[in-house]
């Protein structure tokens, strides 16, 4: 399995890591438990959960679409005195969008690839974030490192329609996301409606989002579902963020209130580089 990720994640990764004159735009960003005391002050540190989210996405323009990849890989952890159970989901995907009219706009984007399950880095990856920020257990003092059950692939469907609406600095949107994983992950349908704040003064652009939505997920197993992360049915959701851009460089910070339906917030952050010749 792991063998099988390497290869399929090396046509993705080295587009975007080659020292070259870039040719599509990039976007990192690491979610984590520990960066939601940015808001709260009170940073969860149980290691519960959703404990990292780490998210590698690049596209560029294709006549009226813009087309790229993405892989996304979530660390899902159970509390030690319960079990000290891991799991971790990697999506990898293919993605396409295109936009219909310029302030007033209707997106619809598609995301399709394969989705893993099971053991593939995180307690590895985990155990070098704690050592390197001092901000957790590493594997000798007990963190968790059992994974219960084998590897699992499966087929990731994702569709989302966002409409838009206002003026250039200031507008209202909505959005539906509808996931299917089949065989094996997470599906999950999601509405969202917000508000966008875009502001500018000489090269430098800033701005703040808040939406409201509810969400509904569905897991493949109970190895999803430990405490603080995927429950099943009906779940109130409430994100902000903020950003600031220059050049051909935006950083972004949201706060995600109820992750996932798991009654827990993580903070995201994330920079974004347009390609080589274009700025924000």
């Amino acid at each position: 399995m792991r063998c099988l990720l390497i290869a399929l994640l090396v046509p993705v990764v080295v587009p975007v890591v080659v020292p070259v004159a870039a040719h599509a735009d990039l976007r990192f960003a690491i979610g984590n438990d520990t960066l939601s005391g940015i808001v709260t002050r009170t940073p969860p540190y149980d290691d519960m959960g959703f404990t990292n989210d780490i998210d590698l996405a690049f596209w560029r323009p294709y006549r009226e679409y813009l087309v790229g990849g993405e892989v996304f890989d979530r660390w899902i952890t159970q509390d030690v005195p319960v079990g000290g159970l891991r799991r971790d989901v990697v999506d990898l995907v293919a993605t396409v969008e295109r936009t219909f009219g310029d302030v007033d706009t209707v997106t619809p984007s598609l995301r399709v690839g394969p989705s893993f399950t099971g053991n593939i880095g995180g307690r590895w990856g985990q155990d070098k974030f704690h050592r390197v920020c001092q901000c957790g257990r590493p594997l000798d003092e007990g963190l968790q490192n059992t994974y219960e059950g084998g590897n699992q692939v499966g087929l990731l469907v994702d569709a989302r329609v966002r409409g838009a609406a206002g003026l250039p600095w200031i507008h209202g949107y909505s959005y539906l996301d509808g996931r299917a994983s089949i065989g094996s992950g997470v599906s999950s349908f999601e509405f969202m409606t917000g508000a966008q704040l875009d502001l500018s003064y000489g090269r430098n652009r800033y701005g703040a989002h808040l939406e409201l939505g509810v969400g509904r997920y569905h897991v493949s197993d109970d190895r999803f579902s430990f405490e603080g992360s995927y429950r099943p049915g009906w779940q109130a959701q409430r994100r902000f963020g903020v950003f600031y851009a220059r050049g051909r460089v935006r950083a972004d910070f949201e706060y995600r209130a109820n992750e996932g339906g798991s009654g827990e917030p993580i903070g995201v952050v994330a920079l974004t580089f347009k390609q080589a010749g274009h700025t924000f």
